[in-house]
């Protein structure tokens, strides 16, 4: 029988779990691409080199460039000539970048879009910007979180690529967020007002193609229009797929975790596919309840790619202190299965000022002197919010979520936390 306790004091102590995402298939398909985008710039005299952890390109002309666009193309192209085409465009953006945003909001207005990224892309673009050398390390977070589940970015539709509208061009320009969400729903819908079409019995896709799909899902009125009861579940896989389904249509969920399932071998596919439900018109992170077909296949899959978003987050973190010389913890996320096929995300409450990510369950330690009677509970985090939220504040302006404390649970606090232990013995009850 597995030691819970002792698997979860293990992890206190300093063990790591391998949690993260389903692995991406095609990783030397990414090494070959990037090894044909550098001699393509060698050609053209740049002196460029690959990262290939970021999954960027640094050149001696100053220019970063991330290769998860063009690499899309280049991966779904259908023959030599097409993925060559690709490659020298991604050379002329580098040698000849775009053009800098409009200066006023009446240029910039009809090109707005909306862009979805996974919670973390906004960290791992700050780790970007300090390999390349940025003075400004902890940048303002362009997005937007939604659900806590994705990132919502305003982006400005180039002909040949898409610039990033930092919230600086958008004070600038004059207009707030919300403004500038509207408006780029207002493009949306004009370039293509009926978005969505019947993928399967029960399932609606947008599949437009304009890399703008997955972020159709904030279009509500048409969504909640389609023929699916509420609530209503979304799915973005990649910018270009997008799909729907009725949370009351079992075979509907089943096929939406199957789709999931493959997603990350999909070109362009996104390493984080966490379904969002749509409920009173507002988008909101989605559990698997206990009627939910395959809900230990679901519950596996969500804890597995919220792990891949706070390992990525645990790096850049890790970074963004050491670089500031700020002796602060990164907690670790963790799986542990409390009951036989579905798994708990966690993550400890350890001695140490800490962030850690938010999880089902938090491994709480009370270090008894000498270290060799260490108590550990294993606690719901309604019960932090509960008894314990004025030592665990929420950190402001990080995604995915982190929680600050700084310094181990006392004794009080322990205390209070005791009758929510998971892990205490079951008590006999009278017939």
């Amino acid at each position: 029988m597995l030691d819970v306790r002792g698997l979860v004091l293990g992890v206190c102590l300093g063990l790591t779990l391998g949690i993260g995402g389903p692995a991406r298939a095609g990783g030397r398909t990414q090494e070959a691409f990037a090894r044909e985008a550098l001699a393509a710039l060698r050609d053209g005299g740049l002196d460029c080199a690959h990262d290939a952890q970021d999954f960027t390109i640094r050149c001696d002309n100053g220019q970063v460039t991330f290769l998860q666009n063009s690499f899309e193309r280049w991966e779904a192209a259908g023959n030599k000539a097409e993925r060559k085409a690709i490659v020298e465009r991604l050379v002329s953006l580098v040698t000849h970048p775009p053009s800098p945003l409009p200066d006023t909001w009446e240029e910039a207005a009809p090109h707005v879009r909306l862009r979805i990224r996974p919670p973390h892309w906004d960290l791992a673009m700050e780790q970007a910007a300090r390999q390349a050398g940025s003075t400004t390390p902890t940048p303002a977070t362009p997005g937007r979180p939604l659900a806590g589940t994705v990132i919502v970015h305003i982006v400005y539709d180039l002909p040949d690529a898409i610039a990033m509208v930092p919230p600086s061009k958008l004070e600038a320009w004059g207009v707030d967020f919300d403004a500038a969400i509207d408006q780029a729903l207002v493009n949306v819908r004009a370039a293509w007002p009926k978005p969505f079409t019947e993928f399967a019995p029960g399932i609606y896709a947008a599949q437009v193609g304009d890399d703008y799909d997955s972020a159709r899902m904030l279009m509500i009125p048409e969504v909640q229009a389609l023929r699916l009861a509420p609530p209503i579940l979304a799915l973005p896989i990649t910018r270009n797929h997008l799909y729907l389904a009725s949370e009351t249509d079992p075979a509907a969920v089943a096929r939406l975790l199957e789709l999931a399932q493959a997603g990350p071998s999909i070109p362009g596919g996104f390493d984080n596919l966490a379904p969002l439900v749509l409920r009173d018109g507002q988008w909101h992170a989605w559990e698997p309840g206990p009627g939910i077909a395959d809900r230990a296949g679901w519950a596996d899959l969500l804890v597995r790619n919220r792990g891949t978003w706070y390992a990525e987050a645990k790096r850049v973190l890790e970074a963004r202190f050491a670089a500031e010389e700020r002796d602060i913890f990164v907690g670790s996320f963790g799986a542990v299965e409390l009951e036989e096929g579905h798994p708990r995300s966690y993550t400890t409450w350890t001695p140490a000022h800490a962030w850690i990510p938010r999880t089902e369950v938090v491994a709480v330690v009370r270090q008894v002197q000498g270290g060799d009677d260490d108590r550990v509970l294993l606690v719901p985090w309604s019960a932090i919010e509960a008894h314990a939220s004025e030592f665990i504040t929420p950190v402001p302006g990080v995604h995915p979520a982190y929680f600050e404390h700084r310094g181990p649970a006392s004794s009080e606090v322990f205390e209070r936390l005791v009758p929510f232990d998971l892990l205490k013995p079951a008590t006999e009850t009278e017939p």
